[in-house]
Formats: structure tokens, C-alpha cells, sequence
């Protein structure tokens, strides 16, 4: 069980986030998220969002974008003792989005002479090669997040009901 509120988990959600290296030729690229699903009980957010690239189809004046679905899911919890002590930090995150869809809009992007060398760089990495992706053995945790712990819970097992 979370000790945080909803109120705190939809102050949480409402921040801007750094979303790291995963993202290493995106520059420009925005998630819209068009809905969030939060479990006050368990501390934990799905989000689902669209993916835009900020760059302009000169044939439609829209922006290029990943028409599959994408979304994110992360377990939240609050910080124990230490320099963050009751903060609210993203304890871990799990993301999906629609390879094949992503790679027809990559693809199109590029036959319009409109990708930037950021991304024609992070295209050239394939596969596990790019950060964030493993193989499942060598995976640094598993596919089913572990439960959010609370400051004390450290080594003991928790139970969600």
C-alpha cells in the first residue's frame, strides 16, 4: 500500500519529468499524454500519449507523427531519509510505444530530406545497441515491476490487494 495521496500523485504527474538518454535524437519530439490512469493505492501512473516530432509534413502543414499508441508506466513513491527526504520521485518506469508505426514515420521523415543529423545519428544504432534496451537475461530488473517500497520496507515482501 502507498502512503501518498491522490493529490500528491496528481501534483507528481502534473511536473515535467528529464526523460534521459532513451530519448538521444528526439530533440524537438513531445509525448502529449491524453490520459492518465493513477492507483493511490498501489503508487503507481499509466499514462498513454501521442508522439509528434516537431517537424513539419510540408505536404499536410501538420507535424509528422507516430500513429500507434504509446504510454508510459511508472511506480512512484516518496523518499526516505536524505537530502530528498518526502519527496515524490519516480521509483521506476516501464514505456511501450509502436515500433512498426515509429519506423514508417522515421522512414518518412527521411525521404522529405527533413531529419535532422540527431536522429539519422540514433538510427544508425540498432537494436540493443540503443540505451535502455537489453536482452531479457541481462535485463537490470524484471519486465513486472517490483512493488513500490516505503522507506522500512527494504528486504521484506509486500503484499497489494
Amino acid at each position: 500500500m502507498s502512503d501518498l495521496t491522490r493529490a500528491e500523485m496528481e501534483a507528481f504527474w502534473a511536473r515535467d519529468w528529464a526523460i534521459g538518454i532513451e530519448m538521444d535524437g528526439l530533440d524537438g519530439w513531445h509525448y502529449d499524454y491524453q490520459c492518465a490512469v493513477m492507483d493511490e493505492q498501489k503508487g503507481m501512473v499509466v499514462g498513454f500519449w501521442k508522439q509528434k516530432s516537431g517537424i513539419t509534413d510540408d505536404a499536410t502543414g501538420q507535424e509528422y507523427e507516430i500513429l500507434g499508441i504509446g504510454g508510459s508506466w511508472f511506480g512512484i513513491e516518496r523518499q526516505g531519509p536524505g537530502p530528498d527526504e518526502g519527496l515524490v520521485r519516480i521509483a521506476w518506469q516501464r514505456d511501450w510505444f509502436d515500433m512498426p508505426s515509429t519506423a514508417h514515420t522515421f522512414m518518412e521523415i527521411i525521404k522529405a530530406d527533413k531529419a535532422p543529423d540527431t536522429l539519422l545519428k540514433r538510427m544508425s544504432v540498432a537494436g540493443h545497441g540503443v540505451p535502455g534496451h537489453y536482452h531479457y537475461k541481462d535485463m537490470p530488473s524484471t519486465v513486472w515491476p517490483p512493488p513500490v517500497e516505503r522507506p522500512g520496507d527494504r528486504g521484506r515482501a509486500r503484499q497489494h490487494g
